[in-house]
């Protein structure tokens, strides 16, 4: 589809024409309002993305490759340190059952070994060593001599975190000393379902002087008689900040409605239906910022095949929309939207657009199955609209079925010159779609 694509962003430039110019201008023929702002617009467009190869490239490719650069340099591994916290939460609960004053598990991962030592006012130690020498150590803070929460009783669990853990795996960088910080404020209470897992603070700072901070983190915990036989997990939100080189990151992530499948190997099947992100990105050295949110919604979440689709969304049963607020220093501000869709049983997936930029606007939608064949259609400012017809991703050229209105009026049709998608006008001018 990718040459049905191309056409159908060029004609998004096209079509998505304004009233830019002064009201008291002599009125233009339709042919004129399409070329005098098909320049401007393309501009515009491509001052933001790049929209062929050849071509420079836009603001969000520039801040993109910039973000990868300053992320590059950024080393965090919070999945590290919580296959460590594991380990020592578990250590702690079998030194509380067992009424010992600590003990210890080796080979955590080849060579590591991690012990727990009981202090005084429920406080616990740990170390974290790597063939006898330290890599890690902290403290973790305990409401009492049990960490078991009862269904039949008005629990409450309260652990604070403080400490240190290794910055790499053993099969990533055996031989690095390198460490990376943990702090957490985490209380567990009893609920009629199980228990909510709340995570006021969690903050992780890695190389680099790279700070992430998590809070209100909270989590549905569904058990059966004790919070150790935990039936599965049901993470409801989660506010991030994160700073790395001059990019800041803000945002509020949720999730909602889990249900289980068979295909998916983690949290006993469980999976929400729908998440969603809502947050900033900025550019503290420029100003430019992004301000916008993603939501995913599962259409078919009990019954879709993991297995068959975890390498491609192309065929996910989903309905996926972005929208965003882009502000670029000394422009306009910049909004923007996508669409997909594609439920379950239907025989067309929809793809739809959006561009607001000063006084332009354009709108897309592209309704194809799976064959490629379907219609793209598009509106703009000034009443210019466009349709074109797809068949096997290709488009299907000719006045009847790819054309260009104003008004309801055809103003011209999709043809092809040299291989070159072009838009051919009523009076005889052509318009290039690249």
């Amino acid at each position: 589809m990718g040459k049905s694509l191309q056409l159908f962003l060029g004609a998004c430039l096209v079509v998505g024409l304004s009233g830019c110019g002064g009201s008291s201008a002599p009125a233009k023929t339709d042919t004129q309002v399409a070329n005098d702002f098909f320049k401007s617009l393309r501009t515009q467009v491509s001052s933001i993305v790049k929209i062929d190869e050849n071509g420079t490239n836009g603001f969000l490719n520039t801040e993109a490759e910039n973000m990868a650069k300053e992320l590059k340099n950024v080393t965090l591994n919070a999945a590290l340190v919580k296959k460590y916290l594991d380990v020592i939460g578990q250590l702690i609960s079998d030194s509380m059952d067992a009424g010992t004053s600590g003990g210890t598990k080796e080979n955590v991962e080849e060579g590591r070994n991690v012990t727990v030592t009981k202090q005084l006012n429920f406080n616990w130690s740990y170390t974290i060593t790597q063939n006898s020498k330290e890599i890690g150590k902290g403290n973790v803070k305990m409401p009492g001599d049990s960490m078991d929460l009862q269904l039949d009783a008005d629990d409450s669990l309260s652990l604070i975190l403080d400490g240190t853990f290794p910055l790499y795996t053993v099969d990533e960088n055996p031989n690095s000393d390198k460490q990376q910080k943990a702090k957490a404020n985490i209380v567990v209470s009893k609920q009629n379902y199980g228990a909510l897992l709340d995570i006021n603070e969690l903050i992780l700072q890695g190389d680099d002087n790279v700070t992430v901070k998590l809070s209100d983190i909270k989590s549905k915990v569904y058990y059966v008689e004790n919070i150790k036989d935990i039936n599965y997990t049901a993470f409801e939100g989660v506010k991030v900040d994160m700073s790395a080189g001059s990019y800041v990151y803000n945002g509020i992530l949720t999730a909602a409605s889990y249900v289980n499948n068979d295909t998916f190997n983690r949290n006993n099947g469980y999976l929400p239906e729908k998440i969603v992100y809502n947050g900033v990105i900025q550019n503290s050295a420029t100003g430019a910022k992004l301000d916008g949110s993603l939501s995913m919604a599962l259409l078919d979440v009990a019954s879709m095949d993991l297995n068959m689709q975890k390498d491609s969304l192309q065929d996910l049963f989903a309905k996926i929309t972005l929208t965003g607020d882009l502000e670029r220093p000394s422009m306009p501000k910049t909004k923007v939207s996508l669409g997909y869709e594609y439920p379950k049983n239907a025989e067309n997936k929809t793809v739809t657009f959006s561009y607001a930029y000063d006084k332009t606007s354009v709108k897309g939608k592209a309704v194809v199955n799976d064959k490629g064949n379907g219609v793209v259609t598009i509106d703009g400012s000034d009443g210019i609209s466009a349709v074109i017809k797809l068949q096997d991703g290709d488009v299907v050229y000719g006045e009847v079925n790819s054309f260009v209105s104003r008004n309801g009026k055809k103003i011209g049709y999709f043809t092809e010159r040299n291989g070159v998608p072009v838009i051919l006008y009523n009076d005889g001018t052509f318009e290039s779609l690249q």
